[in-house]
């Protein structure tokens, strides 16, 4: 009984897969009915990243601490950091600034880097010769095992 039942088992697998093949296959064809003439719709005009400027202030509510607020917008100076008189803060910037290699440093590393590339590349685009030799020198015995003094 066991047999019949994983046997009836397996022909409705094989059943079942054969349909979910089938649908799937239709899927694909389906997929493909937009056809030649399909044109992707224009990219709308922005000019901005919002419709409207935002309001530089919120709403007051009723409850604690629900009162309004206003939003400045200073100029960021171009030291940023030392708005926030943090004196550590300084000196990890100013240490930062001092290490970090300028923009004739980099191309330079830049053109090195692209030179050993074309070094190591040149070196395996053309044919290579080489050439050995040696010399030995044969030793002559003149008994059974005993070499020549």
């Amino acid at each position: 009984m066991g047999i019949v039942l994983s046997m009836t088992m397996v022909m409705m697998t094989g059943l079942a897969i054969t349909r979910e093949f089938a649908f799937a296959v239709s899927l694909c064809v389906a997929a493909c009915a937009v056809g030649p003439t399909y044109h992707p719709p224009e990219a709308p005009a922005v000019t901005r990243y919002r419709a409207k400027a935002p309001s530089d202030e919120t709403v007051a509510t009723d409850v604690p601490g629900g009162a309004g607020h206003r939003f400045v917008a200073p100029d960021i100076p171009a030291e940023w950091w030392k708005v926030f008189e943090n004196d550590s803060l300084d000196a990890l910037v100013r240490q930062a600034l001092r290490d970090s290699p300028t923009l004739a440093e980099v191309n330079a590393r830049l053109v090195q880097a692209r030179e050993d590339l074309s070094g190591r590349q040149g070196a395996t685009k053309y044919s290579q010769v080489d050439a050995n030799g040696s010399v030995n020198t044969v030793g002559i015995t003149t008994g059974p095992w005993s070499p020549t003094t």
